[in-house]
């Protein structure tokens, strides 16, 4: 995964779920969701069919058996990620942890960072994990480094973004309007 994006010229973190998985994340300036849900999912359906063996781009639990899920449905506006350091509701509070690239291994178990070891492996690390990356000022699209590289992946023109388990740096998306509360009648 950090290959594929690197050659499209987006630089990427990696941190765990806290759980049992691992989430890449590509900050990106000035992504709109929906285009860059789009281009989360076509990242992963390249990735299965480049490796099908390896790699599965559909939810469904019976397909994921030996390969891994790569999961772009969470790049949708209403989705929600597990933040950097958030502890999860497990034995030991496992958090997310941020690792660096060169940490993950065979063998390497995501669950496996509890909030009590936090420190001592801050601390153990000349530079945190995921240092930078809110320095990191990245787009897709027209503009972009390698914006031809990038342009087979952006189904709408004029439109240049993305998130692949991404986090939109910059402006915060507006706020989605409220919907109306049916009214109530009283019995009394």
């Amino acid at each position: 995964m950090r290959d594929r994006l690197a050659a499209l010229g987006l630089e990427s973190f990696l941190k765990t779920s806290g759980g049992k998985g691992l989430h890449v994340v590509v900050p990106i300036v000035g992504a709109p969701w929906e285009p860059g849900k789009d281009f989360a999912r076509r990242i992963a359906l390249e990735m299965a069919a480049d490796a099908p063996d390896r790699y599965v781009a559909k939810m469904t639990k019976s397909l994921r058996h030996g390969r891994i899920f790569v999961d772009y449905l969470r790049n949708g506006r209403a989705q929600t990620a597990v933040a950097s350091f958030s502890p999860r509701a497990r034995p030991g509070a496992t958090v997310a942890a941020p690792l660096a690239w060169a940490e993950v291994a065979p063998g390497l178990d995501p669950g496996g960072f509890p909030i009590a070891t936090m420190g001592e492996r801050l601390a153990a690390q000349p530079r945190a994990p995921g240092a930078g990356f809110f320095a990191v000022r990245q787009t897709l699209g027209p503009g972009a480094p390698s914006a031809a590289l990038q342009m087979k992946y952006l189904r709408v023109p004029g439109l240049w973004a993305a998130r692949f388990h991404f986090v939109p740096v910059g402006k915060p998306a507006p706020p989605r309007p409220r919907r109306p509360r049916p009214q109530t009648a009283s019995l009394t």
